[in-house]
């Protein structure tokens, strides 16, 4: 019986490390008028070009996810989040439900842990990056682990920023996930 039990432990810690997609995430290196970045989005093989993240040209604090090879506008965020403060609210095309889903994403101050609280679809999530560190982790209410993202390291300044997207869970839409990758990484060009 203890076996059974032992084995029942092991499959599920196996099974929730087990991730359900990959990206990469290449930073342009030329930024536009406004001074951002625009983001390529692939599989994590860096074969196949799924989205492109940009800032819109009508918006100022405003970014769109364009979906690829259809040309889509998939998803919209804006508010402030190129200072100090952050408070944004974005909306994504969710294709199962065929309708758009308003989100926010806002931090909440904290000295050694940058805590970002998002709200999407009435439930509770959060994102932790510990102080000089490159990774981040988004969790849901219960502290499960749904995805974590690091910027991976550069030898040479003269080779693009590139950033791993690893989701274990469906909980969010894969284009939260690619906006707060910007979020973060424009907040670190900043400070």
């Amino acid at each position: 019986m203890m076996k059974v039990v032992y084995l029942f432990v092991l499959i599920e810690c196996v099974l929730s490390k087990a991730f359900i997609e990959k990206y990469l995430i290449i930073v342009d290196d030329r930024m536009d008028e406004k001074g951002f970045s625009q983001f390529s989005i692939l599989y994590s093989t860096g074969k196949q070009y799924l989205y492109r993240l940009k800032s819109s040209y009508i918006d100022n604090d405003a970014l769109i996810l364009v979906d690829y090879p259809s040309k889509d506008t998939v998803g919209y965020l804006e508010g402030e989040w190129k200072n100090d403060l952050l408070n944004v609210t974005l909306e994504i095309f969710d294709d199962k439900l065929n309708e758009w889903i308003n989100g926010t994403i806002k931090k909440s101050l904290n000295l050694l842990i940058e805590n970002y609280l998002i709200k999407w679809n009435s439930k509770d999530f959060i994102m932790k990056k510990k102080l000089f560190s490159m990774n981040n982790q988004i969790y849901d209410q219960n502290k499960n682990l749904l995805a974590k993202f690091a910027k991976r390291f550069r030898w040479f300044n003269s080779t693009s920023i590139k950033y791993d997207l690893t989701i274990f869970k469906d909980n969010l839409p894969s284009a939260f996930y690619f906006f707060l990758v910007a979020i973060v990484d424009h907040r670190n060009i900043i400070q």
